[in-house]
């Protein structure tokens, strides 16, 4: 795990903690980046700028749009929480390799105190996340019914798993668009998704076979292998065997033999729905 873990954090990390952390000793804990409500982003936004006649050879629908559902404050709030403590423990991690080359930190500095970070705007969460549509579920579409609901997602799955998928969609959308404090945020989120997915399966060898899970490694692995980054390739690509491996054990790939439901006295139509839906979100 210290081989993964605890080495140079990726591109646009360290200006992201230092932009969340870096606070006076007088001033109040806080993250970072007070732009959100200026950047030019509204319902329309839409960061792909690919030549159609492109699309068109490739076979691809170019009139196929995922819908995302607007994201609510419940579901901000919880992913706010949750994001504290995958932030945190990168911090540490990364604290606890360099503390060997340098010590010199006094008890009343900066790091010592109790510091959070503050997402964007649900708008601007929402402009993220179809990015991340148009740039990745456009090709290889991974909702059901063709719809990316994050807030179905964090409310009925595994806290941190889904944390950590919604996270990763947010930051691969962001990988889109031109800003450098962006980038920061597509750093910070990244690296801190990385380190808490690596510790979540190795702390519960079960979620290796889910797919949400597998999901989330998928979307970890892709953007960084290709980002022009060293560090950042060799991180994903010595990462992807043992991502390989736990899809091939998770069962996924397997043959499975199609189900017709069933429709009995205690059966309603709502969970039949909802089978399906977890039925078709396994397949893809």
């Amino acid at each position: 795990m210290n081989g993964f873990v605890s080495s140079t954090p990726m591109s646009g990390y360290d200006d992201f903690v230092r932009t969340v952390w870096d606070q006076f000793d007088n001033e109040s804990p806080q993250f970072m980046i007070n732009l959100w409500h200026t950047m030019p982003m509204d319902t329309t936004f839409d960061p792909m700028r690919i030549d159609p006649a492109l699309m068109m050879s490739m076979g691809m629908d170019m009139s196929g749009q995922i819908a995302v559902s607007k994201l609510r404050e419940a579901t901000r709030d919880k992913l706010l929480a949750i994001t504290q403590s995958f932030l945190h423990k990168a911090r540490a991690i990364h604290e606890d390799g360099s503390s060997s080359s340098c010590s010199c930190e006094s008890p009343g500095s900066t790091a010592s105190h109790s510091n959070f970070v503050l997402l964007p705007p649900a708008r601007v969460l929402e402009c993220f996340l179809k990015s991340y549509t148009n740039s990745f579920e456009r090709y290889y579409p991974t909702s059901a019914r063709g719809v990316l609901d994050t807030n179905e997602l964090i409310q009925n799955y595994n806290d941190k798993a889904s944390s950590l998928l919604t996270l990763m969609m947010i930051a691969h959308g962001a990988m889109t668009i031109p800003s450098i404090e962006v980038r920061w945020l597509t750093g910070g989120f990244t690296e801190a998704c990385r380190i808490s997915l690596f510790d979540l399966i190795e702390k519960n060898i079960i979620m290796t076979g889910e797919p949400i899970v597998l999901h989330a490694a998928l979307l970890f692995t892709v953007p960084v292998a290709w980002s022009g980054d060293k560090w950042q390739m060799d991180i994903a690509m010595g990462q992807r065997g043992m991502y390989l491996s736990m899809l091939r054990h998770s069962g996924i790939l397997g043959v499975r033999p199609p189900t017709t439901p069933h429709i009995n006295g205690n059966t309603s139509m709502n969970a039949l729905w909802k089978d399906w839906l977890q039925q078709e979100s396994r397949s893809r």
